[in-house]
């Protein structure tokens, strides 16, 4: 039996659940759900193989918060199942190369960051890869602009 995917009413993705337990969850035949071999979301009730466990007389149940998160925190994970994200640029390229000729201490940072972006991506977290992506850019930034305000003013005192 195929696991569905469905959008709650907020519009979040919710599964993968078991057929017989849509309707306790609350879904009715508008919600729109997607399972393995779909192309696009459908809603509920176009689909022939949901419509019996719709339209059985179950109370709905409130979803239980996925497991290590903080009750209204947001977290757009990724299941398997669905296409993933393209995973964030992890700004590596830049963080080592500032690394090396610009600003060692804080491009160390940019490295470290730029690879939490993968760690992050792979562990199925994609607001965290997306924010390790943001901290990685800004440290090589903030390098770039040290080693050139470092060079400036070493060549400066040179002259002096």
């Amino acid at each position: 039996m195929n696991e569905y995917f469905y959008l709650d009413g907020q519009k979040k993705q919710q599964g993968p659940v078991a057929a017989e337990r849509l309707a306790a969850l609350g879904v009715t035949d508008e919600t729109l759900v997607w399972t393995s071999g779909m192309a696009d979301w459908q809603p509920a009730g176009s689909l022939a193989a949901l419509r019996h466990f719709l339209h059985s007389a179950q109370p709905p149940v409130p979803p239980i918060p996925p497991q290590g998160h903080a009750q209204g925190e947001t977290n757009r994970s990724f299941s398997q199942g669905r296409p993933r994200p393209a995973c964030p640029d992890s700004h590596m390229v830049g963080a080592v190369l500032v690394t090396i000729f610009c600003c060692l201490p804080l491009g160390i940072v940019a490295i470290v960051k730029a690879n939490q972006v993968s760690s992050f991506y792979y562990h199925g977290d994609y607001d965290a890869a997306l924010l390790a992506s943001a901290d990685a850019s800004k440290w090589v930034k903030i390098s770039i602009i040290l080693g050139i305000l470092s060079f400036c003013c070493g060549a400066g005192l040179a002259y002096l």
